[in-house]
């Protein structure tokens, strides 16, 4: 996968064990002439915004849900 060479030489790797690279790479895999454009990445985000994930090229993270803490 010409993808996944690209993107280590970078310097990262998507793991099937991280929700946010399996959103990723599903959409890679099921797109046989997938190219990275600007509509390719609204159209991840909009995946992993409904899942609640980090969106691509945004400094947001996931929400921290408070925890119960006794004073």
């Amino acid at each position: 996968m010409r993808f996944s060479r690209f993107i280590g030489k970078a310097g990262y790797h998507l793991s099937t064990s991280i929700i946010l690279d399996t959103v990723i790479l599903h959409t890679i895999r099921h797109d046989p002439f997938f190219e990275m454009s600007q509509e390719k990445v609204f159209y991840i985000n909009d995946i992993l915004y409904n899942l609640d994930l980090p969106l691509l090229m945004t400094r947001e993270k996931l929400s921290q849900k408070p925890t119960n803490q006794r004073s």
